[in-house]
C-alpha cells in the first residue's frame, strides 16, 4: 500500500546539506588563511581584505543558490528515481558554480585592478 520510495529522501538531502554548510559558514567564518575551509583563489592569496570579503560574500551565495536549488528539487519526486537524482545533482552542481562565480566576479570588480596594477609595476 505504501509505494514512496525512500530513496529519494536521499536526494531530497543534496541541497539542503549545502544550507546546512552555508550556515555554518556565515555563523562561523574561518579567522585566517588555512588550507582546509576558506575560499581561496589568485585575489585572495596575499590580500588578507580580499580574503576575508570572499570568505563574507561566498556562504551568502551558497545559501541562496541552494535554498533555491532546494525548492526547485521538490517537484522532481514525481519524477523516475534516475532522473530525480541527475536533476538533483545538476541543481547542487549549480549552486555550487554560480557562487563560486560570483565570488570571483565580486573579486574581481573590487581587486582585479590592483592586481592588474601590481602586475604591470612588476614588469
Amino acid at each position: 500500500m505504501n509505494n514512496f520510495d525512500y530513496r529519494y529522501l536521499f536526494h531530497l538531502a543534496y541541497s539542503p546539506i549545502l544550507l546546512i554548510l552555508s550556515v555554518i559558514f556565515i555563523k562561523f567564518p574561518p579567522k585566517k588563511h588555512n588550507s582546509f575551509l576558506s575560499f581561496k583563489n589568485s585575489y585572495t592569496y596575499g590580500n588578507y581584505e580580499a580574503w576575508q570579503e570572499a570568505n563574507k560574500f561566498y556562504p551568502k551565495q551558497l545559501f541562496r543558490s541552494s535554498l533555491i536549488a532546494s525548492f526547485l528539487q521538490i517537484p522532481t519526486l514525481w519524477l523516475p528515481i534516475k532522473t530525480s537524482f541527475l536533476l538533483a545533482a545538476i541543481l547542487m552542481t549549480s549552486a555550487l558554480v554560480y557562487s563560486f562565480f560570483s565570488t570571483e566576479l565580486l573579486l574581481k570588480k573590487k581587486y582585479g585592478k590592483k592586481e592588474e596594477e601590481n602586475n604591470s609595476n612588476k614588469i
